[in-house]
């Protein structure tokens, strides 16, 4: 149940409607077990076994049930491709051939200011891979724990490279952003190469104007560069005749030293260049229209004002710019939104609304992008409360109560966003695929003040005890199950029904009971479950996770991250390496840490793809030795077989004490060692805790005599607290040394 509890962590907010219903499938398979382990004994005449029969039932239901959600997630994958090959095409049409190309670009003695316009738009490239990979990650993991859970319960072979529950067609869908990221960084080091190189030289060359072979004169370029507008006005008076600059070919070549001198961040030159542009006959979506989107995105220039004062430039001709689209479909207000910027939005929309300034009564546009978000999407996406303030009175109103984007920034921890999305009502009704409201999201996610702000809604749109389809949770179990006291408090105050019971026959106090939340079972009032139904299941063999040692041999137990519930710490922590090798990315999902034994009795190694899952992290990795004492645990990480690693790190068990003595193992002990590279030095740190099991030593012999038990008149159910830190603060009941408290209580 782990990595369903924490499914909501693991998932890109805006993206958790495109997720596998992970709660549903397991819901399934738990609901149909319950008739095979309830269906009569099958009678000797029957060809075909009952229980079989109901078998073949689940495991049809199930491949039914699991092929709707990879269809989804298929769909919305290939969609995600799609819109980052687009993204791909633009800047090659912008740059030249970067990517996918045979033609390597050359940037040596390139301006400064082009580079990092370039090298912005390759790491929004490869951030995009790097959350659609992990989106595919998790996406992956859970349909694998399905077939697993399956195969064990059902006691048949789901094979995972067949049918349904293969990775194969995803990854084939993905294929294309795998090779892109590669060539992605391989464009970035080269320019951060470069820059390093050009830094404090002359620059001589522009990308741009070779786009022109070479038809500008070297001076114009240079007049843009250092943001010189009088010498550019007299080169273009004396370079260019006639005036006034209306022939197809000049007004091509002002657009192009428009955009020159927008990367620039040259405000002086656009003045020069602004006002004699004209309206082209052409694509709106060519990319030398789009200067308009480019002046948003560099904002910050030097003696740059405010937009409405750049838009005051533009002839006439020019005005419609502001409603056209560029090549990803994207309006200028697509970008105002996404980069916060509420003044510039402010100014499109009043531009936009002045028929007689803009010369038109088209209204104002919200449509959608190429990927399929609208500017109040991009707004919430980002968190900017004050742009969807701004947008939100210009929103079409019809079918607001269902929109999802107060859902999104709820996921997102959103609040100043989700508070005003609240205020206006918006999105109130949203119900997901898996019948989560808004309420839902909010109690899973623990945000307490939009809690509050929902359940005093006066619509009967927010239902306080709607019970989401998968497991039938109200937003109180849900409370209940991640710990959040707070919220589960706002809600039993706000009138939820701590009666209501799930699919399984749980209260909301039993699941806090269970999951160790003993404050928030306290504030539950009445009692809870009398007997819980038990969980059907099919019983099958313990998996063992010790391997077979000799009689002579010590098991050492490996755990990443750390035993102590109260301490959050990152199992993995390569920072250092990401600032080293900026603006290279590399993503987590690529990485792969191995961990072995060295000693004298050979190698074992298990491996883990990162970034680590939590609950994968708590499965232990158990090495046998014959010789403890000389043990090294050998942590490497690399981003592929045969690759040499990007850090690694020893850890010598027996240099580790934390004082216990030579005969005593504390279960309270967790260490932190450094990542290291021959190349960079440190790359980052790991955190691990191990315990060594020894043989018995044989003049420790259990008692031979008989050993006689006391019988209790009444069953005694007897607890211990303290995790060896005597913090008496904790209510929690834990297991470890340095008793602090006893407790025995009778039924």
């Amino acid at each position: 149940m782990r990595f369903g509890r924490n499914l909501h962590r693991y998932r890109v907010a805006t993206w958790a409607e495109a997720y596998v219903d992970y709660a549903g499938l397991k819901s399934i398979l738990s609901t149909k077990l319950s008739l095979t382990c309830s269906s009569p004994a099958s009678t000797p005449r029957e060809p075909i076994p009952r229980r079989l029969r109901v078998t073949n039932h689940i495991v049809a239901a199930l491949k039914a049930a699991a092929g709707r959600e990879i269809d989804i997630v298929q769909s919305f994958l290939a969609m995600r491709v799609r819109d980052i090959e687009r993204q791909i095409l633009v800047v090659n049409l912008r740059w030249g051939p970067c990517l996918g190309s045979s033609i390597t670009l050359d940037y040596r003695d390139v301006s400064k200011f082009e580079l990092e316009d370039l090298q912005a738009s390759l790491v929004a490239i490869a951030r995009d891979i790097d959350q659609l990979d992990w989106y595919l990650r998790i996406n992956c993991e859970a349909v694998n724990r399905i077939r697993r859970k399956a195969s064990a319960v059902l006691g048949l072979e789901l094979p995972s490279d067949q049918g349904i529950f293969s990775e194969a067609g995803l990854r084939k869908i993905f294929s294309p952003c795998t090779t892109c990221l590669s060539l992605v960084d391989e464009s970035l080091k080269s320019i951060s190469d470069a820059l390093g190189h050009n830094q404090g030289s002359r620059p001589l060359r522009s990308l741009l104007g070779e786009k022109f072979n070479g038809q500008i004169p070297g001076h114009v370029i240079d007049h843009l560069r250092a943001g010189d507008a009088e010498s550019l006005a007299a080169s273009l008076n004396l370079e260019c005749q006639p005036a006034p600059w209306e022939s197809p070919e000049q007004q091509s070549l002002l657009r192009f030293l428009l955009q020159v001198a927008i990367v620039h961040r040259s405000y002086l030159c656009q003045q020069v260049l602004l006002p004699l542009l004209r309206s082209s006959p052409g694509d709106s979506r060519a990319p030398d229209q789009d200067y308009l989107h480019k002046i948003i995105q560099q904002p910050g220039q030097p003696c740059s004002p405010d937009f409405r004062q750049t838009l005051d430039l533009l002839h006439a001709s020019q005005r419609r710019l502001l409603q056209s689209e560029d090549s990803l479909g994207r309006l200028p207000l697509h970008y105002a939104a996404a980069l916060g910027l509420d003044g510039t939005c402010h100014d499109i929309i009043v531009a936009v609304q002045d028929f007689k300034w803009i010369g038109s009564t088209e209204p104002l546009r919200m449509s959608l992008d190429a990927a399929g978000y609208t500017p109040l999407d991009y707004a919430v996406r980002h968190g900017c409360a004050a742009v969807i303030k701004t947008l939100l009175p210009h929103c079409d109103v019809a079918g607001n109560s269902k929109s999802e984007l107060l859902a999104s920034a709820i996921s997102s921890g959103f609040i100043e966003a989700s508070m005003y999305l609240i205020k206006e009502q918006w999105g109130l009704g949203f119900i997901g695929r898996t019948g989560k409201t808004v309420l839902h999201i909010a109690a899973e996610q623990g945000l307490t003040t939009v809690v509050k702000a929902l359940v005093a809604q006066t619509m009967a749109l927010v239902h306080i005890n709607s019970q989401e389809t998968s497991n039938g949770w109200t937003p109180l179990v849900m409370a209940c199950i991640q710990g959040h006291g707070a919220v589960a408090e706002t809600l039993l105050q706000a009138g939820a029904d701590a009666s209501t019971r799930d699919y399984r026959g749980w209260l909301a106090k039993d699941h806090a009971w269970y999951l160790g939340h003993p404050n928030i079972a306290d504030a539950i009032r009445g009692p809870g479950s009398v007997a819980l139904p038990a969980k059907p299941r099919k019983l099958v063999g313990a998996p063992s996770i010790l391997p077979r040692p000799l009689p002579t041999d010590s098991v050492i137990f490996i755990t990443l991250g750390t035993q102590d519930l109260y301490r959050e710490v990152a199992e993995i922590d390569l920072t250092p390496y990401r600032r080293r090798i900026w603006p290279v990315q590399v993503p987590d999902s690529s990485l792969t840490l191995t961990i072995s034994l060295d000693a004298l009795g050979g190698e074992q190694d298990y491996k883990f793809a990162l970034p680590v899952i939590s609950d994968t992290c708590e499965w232990p990795c158990c090495f046998t030795t014959a010789n403890p004492d000389n043990a090294a645990i050998v942590f490497k990480i690399s981003r592929g077989p045969g690759q040499q690693p990007i850090g690694t790190a020893v850890a010598l068990l027996a240099s580790l004490n934390q004082g216990l003595g030579p005969r005593r193992e504390g279960l309270m002990r967790d260490f932190t060692i450094p990542l290291v590279s021959d190349e960079t030095g440190q790359v980052g740190s790991l955190v691990f805790t191990f315990l060594i099991i020894r043989p018995l030593n044989p003049e420790l012999l259990p008692p031979t005599g008989p050993q006689h038990l006391k019988q209790e008149a009444r069953t005694v159910l007897g607890g211990h607290r303290g995790n060896g830190r005597n913090d008496s603060s904790i209510r929690n009941l834990q297991i470890g040394e340095n008793t602090l408290k006893v407790q025995r209580t009778q039924p």
